[in-house]
């Protein structure tokens, strides 16, 4: 019977949102949101594929010199404007995503919805 009794106390302090269930519930949801990273979406499906030229002409309207001059002002080592992001990224030990998101800052570009 004690044990019915907690049941329904818990059910309805968790339903009727009542200290101190719901306190410790978003306690634990705060320390599950501060565990979670950021991580950028690609605007295209495999744009790890793409080259810079078809980055710059295709997704950011822009011209591959202006791309170049970003990613070596990062630090970044490009051989020439035809490498895929995967290539660059190898060569600079980093990943395509952190590529991307060097060479799109201050650009607006759309993202597909790829969840």
């Amino acid at each position: 019977m004690l044990a019915v009794i907690t049941f329904l106390l818990v059910f309805f302090f968790t339903l009727y949102r009542i200290p101190p269930v719901i306190s410790i519930m978003d306690l634990g949801d705060n320390i599950s949101d501060s565990w979670e990273e950021w991580i950028s979406k690609p605007p295209v499906p495999h744009t790890e594929e793409l080259s810079l030229s078809d980055i710059a002409r295709d997704i950011l309207n822009t011209d591959t010199d202006r791309l170049i001059t970003k990613l070596e002002k990062e630090g970044y080592k490009i051989e020439t404007i035809d490498q895929t992001l995967n290539e660059i990224a190898e060569e600079n030990y980093t990943s395509p995503a952190a590529i991307f998101d060097s060479i799109s800052e201050g650009f607006d570009v759309y993202r597909m919805n790829n969840e």
